[in-house]
């Protein structure tokens, strides 16, 4: 898909945007231990970590598609989506959300010096929106003068 290119940034960076705490849980761990627990911390996603590295990302849509395939799936490495998508903790927003798009993800995490240090949801990207399109909105005046 290509993109419309802008001559305006929006200053709001992954640093910015992400969550510090990511939940966790190993790949042994059960299903049901995990969907229990992102019900608990009310979150739409868990990392499923080896060896303190996160190998997977394990989302709400992956248990909807579990069912959908009617397949069945016992432990958190059976049911997670991998390899994790990243980007960089200096990627701007615009970046972040275009390559969620492309990769058709709600959840990405964030990385710095080549270490997971947060994780940014579709949910995360919403809550700025209003203050991305206001920073917008003089920009696409000036252009269509």
């Amino acid at each position: 898909m290509k993109y419309v290119s802008a001559d305006w940034n929006i200053s709001f960076d992954a640093s910015l945007l992400m969550n510090s705490e990511i939940v966790t849980v190993a790949p042994e761990t059960s299903v049901s231990e995990v969907a229990k627990l992102m019900i608990e911390e009310n979150i739409g996603s868990v990392a499923v970590v080896e060896d303190n590295k996160i190998v997977g990302i394990i989302t709400d849509r992956d248990f909807t598609r579990c069912a959908a395939m009617e397949k069945h799936a016992s432990k958190a490495a059976e049911l997670m989506s991998s390899p994790v998508i990243t980007v960089d903790y200096r990627e701007n927003v615009l970046d972040i959300a275009r390559k969620m798009g492309d990769h058709n993800i709600r959840h990405i995490f964030v990385e710095k010096d080549g270490e997971i240090i947060g994780i940014i949801s579709l949910r995360d990207i919403l809550k700025i929106m209003p203050e991305a399109i206001y920073c917008y909105i003089p920009h696409a005046e000036k252009k269509n003068k």
